[in-house]
């Protein structure tokens, strides 16, 4: 065996189908709160038009449900640098009393690199209010805002192969006798076979966003 030097590599290009790689270990990633969401409550009338042949008002409009979110990496993992994950978040809804929320995004393994996400639910409504004679009929919407911060923690598995390179070729330990090679190979899960030794994670925090409109109620007077 040479006594020269010798330097470790991942994913050369000279051996393509014995990369190293790294993945998210999670199809999602349950996000955590530290309290309760909190809310504010606003209601607002909406005046409807009068059907003079039928004696009803029809009033148009939407209920909406949307939530959005953005976050801050806080904490990468060294098995990665500058890689681009998609990433599932979810939050069950009535979690500690949590916004509920689920959607896919993307994180970059970078120290304080943001990233967001948002998903809208409107559905049209068209209301008849059966309108007294001489009276002016109206529907009260009401719109609650909840405002949660939360944190997670995506981890980030290693796989594949790490080269060693030597400056003198060499035969391997396990058969001193044999031919001599540059370059040698290990497997990842071969040497750390337990996952948790190849395991890193990617922490992130940041605020959640809801807004709700709903709840009708109808009044003529």
């Amino acid at each position: 065996m040479g006594d020269g030097g010798w330097n470790i590599v991942t994913n050369p290009s000279d051996y393509q189908d014995s990369p190293a790689n790294a993945c998210v270990d999670a199809s999602v990633v349950q996000l955590t709160t530290d309290a309760p969401p909190t809310c504010s409550n606003q209601t607002s009338i909406v005046h409807g038009t009068l059907d003079g042949t039928k004696g009803t008002v029809t009033v148009d409009q939407s209920s909406a449900h949307s939530v959005s979110g953005s976050w801050s990496v806080t904490k990468t993992t060294t098995l990665t640098d500058g890689f681009t994950f998609s990433l599932g978040l979810s939050i069950p809804e009535g979690a500690d009393a949590s916004i509920g929320f689920s959607d896919t995004t993307t994180v970059t393994n970078e120290q304080s690199k943001s990233f967001s996400t948002s998903t809208n639910d409107t559905n049209g409504i068209s209301l008849q209010i059966d309108s007294p004679k001489g009276k002016d009929c109206s529907v009260t919407l009401n719109t609650q805002t909840c405002n949660q911060n939360t944190k997670g923690s995506a981890p980030i598995v290693a796989t594949g192969w790490v080269w060693f390179n030597y400056n003198d070729a060499r035969a391997p330990l396990a058969d001193p006798k044999g031919g001599t090679h540059y370059k040698y190979a290990a497997s990842i899960e071969g040497v750390l076979t337990n996952k948790a030794d190849r395991t890193s994670t990617i922490e992130f925090q940041g605020p959640i966003n809801m807004v709700s409109r709903s709840g009708y109620s109808a009044k003529c007077g």
